[in-house]
């Protein structure tokens, strides 16, 4: 694999934290960056007669912090995380047929 940089998706869960780790194995191989960023599931649209879609929060400093303290194990892994204060990126993804348009914060 010959990359320069690894998309890493985390929710703060065990299963991001294992996809960290096969990362940072890639990124040890191949001389990549990590580039850490935030998803979640967009709320299901809730309505009794009419759709109503909640957007995403705003991150506040303190989730930043959190999200700033997921590092590889690994040092000497190269590592940014996304995306700046004040922008909202979006990743789409096809599972199963479905394409999800997920918030990355």
């Amino acid at each position: 694999m010959n990359a320069k940089k690894i998309l890493v998706p985390v929710d703060f869960s065990t299963g991001s934290e294992t996809a960290l780790d096969l990362a940072t194995s890639l990124a040890r191989d191949s001389g990549a960056k990590l580039l850490i960023t935030y998803v979640e599931v967009p709320p299901l649209p809730v309505g009794c007669g009419e759709l109503m879609y909640i957007e995403p929060t705003t991150p506040t400093e303190a989730f930043r912090a959190r999200l700033a303290r997921v590092l590889p194990k690994d040092p000497n892994i190269p590592v940014e995380h996304s995306p700046p204060p004040g922008q909202k990126v979006y990743v789409t993804y096809a599972h199963r047929h479905q394409t999800t348009r997920l918030p990355a914060l």
